[in-house]
């Protein structure tokens, strides 16, 4: 049955005549393969993947030239001529997701890049984006463990 599909596949992909925009009478075929070799090959840099892996979160920077991204506060003085340009502005901030304490990057309304280290200067209560998603999971456990308590403790003998 493959050998079947594979061979149909072919024989319509090898067809010439074509209509469809773009294929000027050549067969899928060679529409594809002339499309290959016009391609420019694009490799992402290490720069490039190293970006990709980041969260972005929008963020606002403040009169001090620093903005702050859940409990931690980045701008060191080597940033805060560059932010301080977006004063009052939105900016797009962007962390390792597994390690807080690693420099940031901001980039403007227009994607043009702002600064590419901005230090931490105040450390926040959890590390990594890991930890915010368990405080927040353990919460959740406390609050619905509290409403919860008093209907289970219901005629235990002890009254309040």
């Amino acid at each position: 049955m493959e050998a079947v599909l594979r061979r149909e596949i072919a024989r319509h992909n090898d067809e010439t005549g074509r209509r469809s925009d773009g294929a000027g009478g050549r067969s899928y075929r060679q529409v594809f393969e002339d499309g290959l070799d016009r391609r420019v090959i694009r490799k992402a840099t290490t720069r490039h993947l190293a970006r990709a892996g980041l969260i972005y979160k929008p963020a606002t920077v403040d009169r001090h030239g620093r903005v702050q991204l859940d409990t931690w506060t980045y701008g060191d003085p080597g940033s805060q001529e560059a932010l301080l340009r977006h004063r009052g502005k939105r900016i797009l901030v962007g962390r390792n997701p597994d390690d807080f304490s690693v420099p940031a990057v901001a980039y403007d309304e227009d994607g043009r890049l702002i600064w590419d280290r901005i230090e931490p200067v105040i450390a926040g209560d959890y590390e990594s984006a890991d930890g915010i998603r368990t405080a927040t999971r353990n919460r959740k456990a406390v609050r619905d463990a509290a409403r919860r308590w008093p209907s289970s403790r219901a005629g235990r003998g002890r009254t309040a």
